[in-house]
């Protein structure tokens, strides 16, 4: 059987963790307390904020590691992605049943599998993950919704 701890003084935000932190901890049953080590990777995924927008506008550089969300549009978007630097991330979110939502990557660029250029399209609610491992690349980590890539 494992037990469950319940996490005490975890940080508010994932940048305050550098991977070498010892978290204390506390059985959820409120028995003896106990330590263990928090990696940065177990956040890595964790957004810092939402972000929205409800207009055809580009996607900043410096919401790199932001959810960015249409919630409350009420037409089909297209937001063009800056340059794939490696170490960027970011959470698409449509949060809308009724417009797709239009990912379209800077110059050269690609997307997953995509050709260069080519835009990743949203078409139901949900989220895709992109993160730039590679310059010139952005690998889709997840996706909840239903995608097409730009033939």
């Amino acid at each position: 059987m494992t037990d469950a701890y319940q996490v005490a003084g975890l940080p508010i935000t994932r940048t305050t963790l550098d991977g070498t932190e010892f978290i204390p901890g506390q059985l959820a049953g409120g028995g003896a307390s106990s330590s263990f080590k928090v990696t940065t990777g177990t956040l890595a995924n964790t957004p810092r904020a939402t972000v929205t927008v409800t207009t055809n506008t580009a996607v900043s550089s410096a919401d790199s590691g932001n959810r960015i969300t249409n919630y409350g549009a009420s037409a089909n978007l297209t937001w063009p992605l800056p340059p794939a630097v490696a170490g960027r991330l970011y959470e698409i979110h449509n949060a809308t049943d009724s417009y797709t939502l239009t990912v379209d990557p800077d110059g050269t660029d690609r997307i997953g599998t995509g050709a260069a250029g080519k835009y990743l399209r949203l078409l139901n609610r949900g989220i895709a993950l992109l993160e730039c491992i590679y310059a010139g690349r952005w690998e889709v980590k997840a996706e909840t919704a239903i995608t097409e890539l730009e033939a």
